[in-house]
């Protein structure tokens, strides 16, 4: 009996220095973080880096925090809308090309790589950030 009123004081000691929870940091709010300019650099497939055709120029997307963005490709400038889900982690973007669903695989606050799919083949693009 001696025993288990000491084991249990010892148990109520350590338990009163147990230090609390630390706080949850809070996590950044992502759709505000992805709105900037991002200029595609390269595009990625089957664990191969590809360029970009010559002759095509620089491809920016910019994404904007009232849902909209424009994608400037080939000199030609096509506006639409975006939104962003947190629980998949990807970007729907829809414009006149139609509805286009891209899985964010790395994002910061210098680097932005989506994932999609592009004529049966799962592409990598790899985006920089630019303002």
């Amino acid at each position: 009996m001696k025993k288990c009123t000491i084991l249990l004081s010892i148990g109520l000691s350590l338990a009163s220095f147990k230090q609390a929870p630390a706080a949850k940091q809070p996590q950044p709010d992502t759709k505000r973080a992805l709105c900037h300019k991002w200029e595609l650099t390269h595009m990625e497939a089957q664990g191969k880096q590809l360029a970009l055709p010559s002759g095509t120029g620089a491809s920016f997307m910019t994404l904007k925090p009232d849902g909209t963005f424009v994608e400037i490709s080939e000199g030609q400038s096509s506006p639409g809308t975006w939104s962003y889900a947190p629980q998949s982690k990807t970007i729907t973007t829809v414009d006149k090309a139609g509805t286009e669903v891209h899985k964010i695989l790395k994002f910061n606050a210098n680097q932005l790589i989506l994932r999609n799919q592009y004529e049966g083949l799962l592409m990598n693009m790899v985006f920089k950030r630019v303002d």
